[in-house]
């Protein structure tokens, strides 16, 4: 049998990740409540992407940062807080150094309503707002883009 752990736990763990520097993510809180969060890396420290063989297919260089995951409870979408965790991470990646970021979110434009996990990378134009472009077609709704983040001056 699995060992089931509470949504409390999960974020418990993604805090003491983030405390100890285990992963790269930003987490956006309400309160002392964790509503939300980023979670980005260089591609050593995420390598697993959805429909890998399609972005291997065309690739011509690795970026210097993905965009794995962007997650928001479900009582607070749609009141920015995906918006504020990819703006820190984004933040985050130029305070590093800056670079080539990568995302791989799905296009939401002309396709019916979805339900649930899809979001998990965020929606095309959620990154669009920050600048990132369409590199390719990976999937039939999913896109990579790319945004270079200059190092702050």
């Amino acid at each position: 049998m699995r060992n089931a752990k509470s949504p409390e736990d999960n974020r418990t763990a993604k805090r003491t990740h983030v405390d100890r520097g285990t992963c790269h993510q930003v987490l956006v809180h309400s309160g002392d409540e964790c509503v939300g969060w980023c979670q980005f890396g260089a591609p050593a420290e995420l390598p697993t992407i959805k429909n890998t063989a399609a972005y291997a297919r065309d690739l011509d260089r690795l970026p210097d940062w993905r965009i794995g995951c962007v997650f928001t409870a479900s009582r607070h979408r749609g009141q920015g807080v995906a918006r504020a965790a990819v703006g820190a991470a984004l933040e985050a990646i130029a305070a590093a150094g800056g670079g080539t970021v990568e995302a791989y979110p799905e296009q939401s434009e002309g396709r019916p309503p979805q339900r649930g996990a899809y979001f998990q990378t965020g929606p095309e134009d959620l990154y669009v707002r920050f600048g990132f472009v369409r590199q390719r077609k990976i999937a039939k709704w999913r896109w990579v883009m790319r945004l270079t983040v200059p190092e702050p001056t």
